[in-house]
């Protein structure tokens, strides 16, 4: 029972309730301000922090971590000021944080080391 789990472990309750999807539709779809995009990425932060299978089940939501490398953290050749979204690099660094195999999923899926080291030079 869901209730039973929140009791004892919100974010665990949250996860069993199909938040990461949720939370990936408002970003993908509902395309929110850039304050309700931060909370977004707060959330994720925290959620992420809560344990090794939390940041586990982030990083491998469907098209969540590849939309957020797309929009917040893309760089285009041809503009040179776009600049990454704060709360986005946080995430990945979280994730990366949590666990070596979670870095090495999103190092060969998601090409992250070219993002951060064209920001870092």
């Amino acid at each position: 029972n869901n209730e039973d789990v929140i009791k004892k472990d919100v974010v665990e309750g949250l996860l069993r309730m199909m938040l990461l999807p949720r939370l990936r539709y408002i970003l993908e779809v509902c395309q929110p301000s850039l304050d309700v995009t931060s909370k977004i990425f707060e959330i994720l932060i925290r959620i992420a922090r809560q344990s090794l299978n939390a940041s586990s089940q982030i990083a491998s939501c469907p098209r969540l971590v590849e939309f957020i490398m797309n929009q917040f953290l893309a760089y285009s050749d041809n503009s040179t000021t776009q600049i990454p979204h704060p709360k986005a690099m946080q995430l990945i660094r979280t994730l990366c944080s949590a666990g070596r195999h979670i870095t090495k999923n999103l190092l060969s899926t998601h090409n992250i080391l070219e993002c951060i080291l064209r920001y870092i030079v």
